[in-house]
């Protein structure tokens, strides 16, 4: 029973500290102006892969259609992989309207979100990328904000807020925007001690020379999925410069899953990749944060072998629902949907099943996106 509360009291503390560690981050990110800044406006190339997203293309063409940033500074570049919809349609009628808007397509023998990145980079014309998903919406000042972001700091690579476009109408939506809101506050905060842990492909600009020296570090062989955080690794082993855009102005909305199902399917498939990570240090926080919600989980059952047992367990899970509250309240504030936080006592309830049952998906079950499934690969 000693072993276990010891057990029970040293992940929780350290899953605590850690919370509290990038809370802080969070609280204090700020962008800093660098020795590499310039005074010229850049040329952005926005690449947007998509497959089957007929519903979703309109509303992001809308979006960029009207965007402050100068037409004859950027570019767009929808990249179809092998849609069986209306989506190349939807595409080209928008080319037809917006000139600095252009569809490509992918090789017959190639498919996936990677190959459909590495054909719109290959073709685009800017020094800088941005990146989004074809679901995703964003404000008037989007590319303009990472325009000054760029110019401010000269970075290689700068990840920007992403949040569910929900209102939460149902507990699903509820969990998987607070989902959402605890990684991006987690993975925002870890780069204000330049140790960034996180970013997402949904919002994310870096070089294109920075794209082209990470190759080597992406095993796009062993995993379909993973893009975004192969590129903020090898960014890292690099040592290149990072930042993230803490601004309303730069953040994306993406779509709800339509349902449970897909929902953890992507959660799963977001979990995969992390065994690919060649980073110590991410590697190690994502062994804390499972190993402490697999504890937490069983710890009822240890209640009942060892009622003796009860102070440490409560004192865990109390610890952890507090620094977990207080992350989520900042960064829900920073987006504007703090009014989820009435689901936060039930979602961090289910949390734990859902945390350990993605966990166990990943590693065991079989992938899938976009109608097409993959296989585990072999070691």
């Amino acid at each position: 029973m000693i072993a276990f509360s010891s057990l029970i009291l040293f992940f929780t503390v350290s899953y605590a500290l850690l919370i509290l560690f990038l809370w802080v981050g969070f609280t204090r990110l700020t962008i800093r102006f660098s020795e590499k800044k310039s005074l010229s406006p850049p040329y952005i190339s926005l690449v947007v892969p998509f497959r089957n997203e007929e519903h979703h293309l309109p509303e992001l063409i809308e979006a960029l259609e009207h965007q402050t940033y100068p037409p004859h500074l950027f570019e767009i570049l929808l990249v179809d992989d092998h849609s069986t919809d209306g989506s190349r349609a939807v595409a080209e009628k928008a080319a037809e309207k917006l000139k600095n808007l252009i569809v490509l397509g992918i090789n017959e023998t190639e498919a996936g979100k990677k190959a459909a990145l590495n054909t719109g980079i290959g073709k685009a014309r800017g020094a800088y990328i941005l990146q989004t998903d074809a679901d995703c919406r964003m404000g008037a000042f989007f590319i303009e904000e990472y325009a000054h972001a760029i110019m401010r700091t000269g970075a290689d690579l700068i990840s920007g807020p992403v949040t569910i476009d929900s209102k939460a109408t149902s507990f699903l939506q509820a969990l998987e925007t607070l989902d959402m809101l605890s990684l991006t506050g987690a993975g925002a905060g870890s780069f204000y001690y330049n140790r960034p842990i996180m970013c997402s492909g949904a919002n994310l600009s870096f070089s294109k020379t920075l794209f082209h020296e990470s190759r080597k570090f992406d095993p796009v062989q062993k995993t379909p999925s993973g893009d975004d955080m192969f590129l903020l690794i090898a960014a890292k082993k690099l040592k290149k410069q990072m930042v993230f855009l803490k601004s309303r102005k730069a953040m994306v909305w993406t779509s709800p899953s339509v349902s449970i199902k897909s929902f953890m399917r992507q959660r799963a498939r977001w979990g995969s990749k992390t065994k690919y990570y060649a980073d110590r240090e991410i590697m190690g926080i994502a062994l804390l944060v499972s190993l402490t919600n697999i504890l937490l989980l069983f710890a009822p059952v240890m209640m009942a072998v060892w009622p003796g047992a009860w102070k440490p367990v409560i004192a865990g899970f109390a610890l952890k629902t507090i620094t977990d509250f207080l992350l989520l309240l900042t960064v829900s504030g920073f987006t504007g949907q703090r009014p989820l936080m009435r689901f936060y006592l039930p979602v961090a309830v289910l949390y734990y099943f859902y945390f350990v049952y993605i966990v166990f998906t990943s590693v065991a079950g079989r992938l899938h996106w976009k109608e097409r499934e993959y296989l585990k690969p072999e070691h």
